[in-house]
């Protein structure tokens, strides 16, 4: 019998939740309940991801996340098909 072990994303990052993508007065700081609308590998690095999120004013901003790689692509995968879910849904997500 072959045991898989699985790991939330929340988990598998040094930093949950993510870090905003700019800071100061006027860009907003990830919250749990915001809604996460794409993620996409950032170009130059192996093991980061950018989420586009929502909050609940409507303003779009950018999160960055550390994972490994091996997560990175099948978290991607599970955002694009996976419509509309929160920061605190995205990090419950199970990788095997």
């Amino acid at each position: 019998m072959v045991t898989i072990t699985l790991m939330k994303i929340k988990d598998s990052t040094p930093t949950w939740p993510p870090t905003g993508g700019r800071f100061g007065p006027n860009f907003p700081i990830p919250v749990l309940d915001d809604t996460v609308f794409s993620a996409w590998r950032y170009d130059g690095t192996g093991d980061h991801v950018r989420l586009k999120l929502r909050n609940e004013h409507g303003t779009e901003y950018i999160a960055a996340m550390q994972l490994p790689e091996k997560v990175l692509e099948k978290l991607i995968t599970l955002i694009s098909t996976q419509k509309d879910l929160t920061l605190r849904e995205v990090g419950e997500l199970d990788i095997p």
